[in-house]
């Protein structure tokens, strides 16, 4: 089970980030609305992960020039990656995610600085997925509808 301690300390940051727009799933995962972005944050002693995942685009069009332009997005990007999965036959979602090791957080400012910039993070690659392959690949851009979490965490 994760630290009390720990796990207020993520909260306290989440809220001081996101105010009112956060709810935990269960122990362990939280779910954020950063303006219309999900992140779904799985913080997990046990498995020793820290992670931020999102939905970027859904329904996009499989190809070999897709997997060449992710491979090129992900060699630009500085923190986290984007990956690319199929839900049913035929049927495929691009997913941008941060995993960090668990044993990274302590309550210290430089923990808070970590956790800070990488939550910032995810919105801002999320758009940038949607801008550089919507227009060339189609797909949906991923909302926060009800349960869109359970398939950001289906693959993550």
């Amino acid at each position: 089970m994760i630290e009390q301690s720990t796990q207020d300390f993520l909260e306290t940051g989440i809220e001081y980030k996101f105010p009112g727009k956060w709810k935990n799933l269960y122990p362990g995962a939280s779910v954020i609305d950063a303006d219309g972005i999900g992140i779904l944050v799985i913080h997990n002693r046990e498995d020793g992960l820290l992670a931020f995942a999102a939905g970027v685009l859904s329904g996009v069009e499989f190809s070999p020039d897709l997997v060449r332009d992710l491979g090129i997005l992900n060699s630009h990007t500085v923190l986290g990656s984007y990956v690319l999965s199929e839900g049913g036959p035929g049927y495929w979602s691009i997913r941008y995610g941060i995993k960090l090791f668990y044993q990274w957080v302590d309550e210290s400012d430089t923990s808070a600085n970590m956790i800070g910039t990488a939550l910032n993070f995810v919105p801002a690659f999320v758009n940038r997925g949607i801008e550089e392959l919507s227009p060339k690949y189609g797909g949906e851009r991923w909302g926060t509808d009800e349960g869109w979490y359970l398939a950001v965490m289906d693959n993550f």
